[in-house]
């Protein structure tokens, strides 16, 4: 992969960490879609080799822990689906190292082409933090948990934090769908991105089922009706792509 791409797209990130809001926001905007594009891109070229030369199909994995670990799992499940040509799946429950300590928590892992699968994984590590300080910031003003009992409370988290993977997905797909106009534009001979990216998840699924044959379906946890649903749609569509986790976390391995 274009490793020069992926450092700039880093660099977008980590530059919303510092600034303001608006410029926050419009740096979202521009990861987003320069992620979309990068995606197409790689996909278009990488449909006239042969053989070995094509790109490599990855499963790279990452750890939730705590209590809300799964919801941000199935979350995030969300945010690959946005970008078409990826399949996310769930380990529940599964075992992470932090700090040299064993903890239990969720794991998700995309598959797919290298290229994408990559600047995914940034993606993801950046909403991971984001997604837990926009549901904190939420719930000190969230008015209705006087009303609620323990297990409501956790329920509206949750919910937040499933509608958050919601937003950013729409934005997501919102980037792709433009991406693929302009790549269209731009091409005069070949196939259509529709056609190498629909080959691309034919590909990707195909290698799915050989790895995982017997893997089966499962669905998010929200029954769609809850306020904390809809708040947690919102912030994710403001989502800042750019928090401080993606240089300042934790190391967790599996």
């Amino acid at each position: 992969m274009n490793h020069k791409k992926l450092e700039l797209i880093q660099q977008m990130l980590a530059k919303a960490e510092s600034t303001t809001p608006a410029e926050a926001e419009a740096l979202t905007e521009a990861a987003t879609k320069l992620m979309a594009r990068y995606g197409i891109d790689a996909a278009m070229i990488d449909a006239n080799k042969r053989g070995d030369s094509r790109e490599e199909i990855v499963n790279r994995n990452y750890f939730f822990s705590g209590i809300y670990g799964v919801s941000l799992a199935f979350s995030m499940t969300y945010v690959v689906r946005a970008f078409g040509t990826m399949r996310p799946l769930i380990s529940n429950p599964a075992w992470g190292v932090v700090d040299g300590k064993s903890i239990k928590g969720a794991r998700i892992h995309v598959i797919g082409y290298e290229t994408e699968v990559e600047q995914t994984m940034i993606l993801i590590t950046s909403l991971h933090m984001q997604a837990v300080s926009a549901m904190s910031s939420w719930w000190k003003s969230f008015d209705d948990k006087a009303w609620m009992g323990g297990m409501e409370k956790f329920k509206a988290r949750r919910d937040f934090i499933d509608g958050f993977g919601l937003g950013v997905s729409r934005k997501i797909k919102d980037a792709v769908a433009v991406a693929r106009v302009e790549v269209d534009a731009s091409t005069t001979s070949g196939p259509s991105t529709e056609l190498v990216l629909a080959d691309r998840k034919t590909q990707v699924d195909a290698k799915l089922a050989e790895m995982y044959p017997r893997l089966r379906n499962v669905t998010g946890f929200s029954n769609g009706g809850s306020s904390a649903l809809a708040d947690g749609h919102s912030a994710g569509k403001q989502a800042n792509i750019g928090q401080k986790g993606v240089t300042n976390r934790k190391r967790i391995e599996g």
